[in-house]
């Protein structure tokens, strides 16, 4: 079983956005909530599971023009975060409950971006992540 299931809704983006911690990048920024922060009681929390990282993708039409190629950015983004999971968190051991990446590069074609191009500006951002969130563990100790 997968431990990143996709983030839906309006409501959940606009929240997350407006509470989540912002990590930049030269092409992307990373949104995140942490396991210690505080949700409102909303539809957002209505039904989450623990164990489980809640992602959402987001590819502006200004960026990307086309369809083929905002659609391919967001499969891209979801491949490499899942390799990250994979590689650097185990069984119900990450911090994250919910993130949203969103992709500030611009492409005109779908073979123009590849999954070398995406890795390293994910792994910089959960680097930074990572760092962030053993800082504030360390000062809440």
């Amino acid at each position: 079983m997968s431990k990143v299931k996709p983030l839906k809704g309006f409501n959940s983006f606009s929240f997350l956005f407006k509470t989540g911690k912002k990590f930049y990048e030269d092409n992307a920024l990373g949104v995140f909530l942490f396991d210690f922060d505080k949700y409102e009681a909303t539809n957002f929390t209505k039904s989450i599971d623990s164990e489980f990282f809640y992602l959402g993708v987001s590819v502006s039409k200004k960026n990307a023009k086309k369809a083929v190629v905002r659609n391919r950015i967001k499969r891209l983004l979801r491949e490499a975060v899942k390799k990250i999971f994979q590689e650097r968190y185990t069984q119900c051991e990450h911090h994250l409950r919910f993130g949203i990446i969103v992709w500030r590069a611009g492409v005109s074609h779908p073979a123009q971006i590849k999954l070398s191009d995406v890795y390293p500006a994910l792994v910089q951002i959960f680097d930074n992540v990572d760092r962030f969130y053993k800082s504030k563990k360390i000062k809440a100790q």
